[in-house]
């Protein structure tokens, strides 16, 4: 019997993901903030994943997941269940790669989230 347990990834596994996404997604900048560096008594640094595709961390995932895909199960598209940042990013994703996105979402989500989806 197998271990159900995914082994954790590698530093190599990172690399070819970080190869994978990047002609696809922003290399974003890391902010900093003298005045809360202060208050915090420790230095801060900020990843600004506002300015990401998508606008959120979540594309970089996406991508990765999408791009990762052999041929024969991308031909069959993708699909997820999400109110919003999830599925604009895999929308997005599947966009870059020319597939199918279906993304099935809950009564009630909010239009502009419904927006980035479409």
């Amino acid at each position: 019997m197998t271990d159900p347990t995914p082994a954790l990834p590698s530093f190599e596994h990172v690399l070819e993901a970080a190869a994978r996404i990047a002609p696809h997604a922003h290399a974003t900048p890391v902010l900093r903030s003298r005045s809360l560096d202060a208050l915090a008594g420790c230095e801060l640094h900020f990843k600004a994943e506002p300015l990401q595709r998508s606008g959120a961390f979540k594309f970089r995932g996406a991508c990765n997941a999408v791009w990762a895909l052999d041929d024969a199960n991308a031909r069959a598209g993708v699909v997820t269940h999400s109110s919003g940042n999830h599925g604009a990013a895999l929308a997005l994703a599947a966009r870059t790669r020319g597939i199918a996105c279906h993304v099935v979402v809950p009564e009630g989500a909010v239009a502009a989230k419904l927006a980035a989806i479409r």
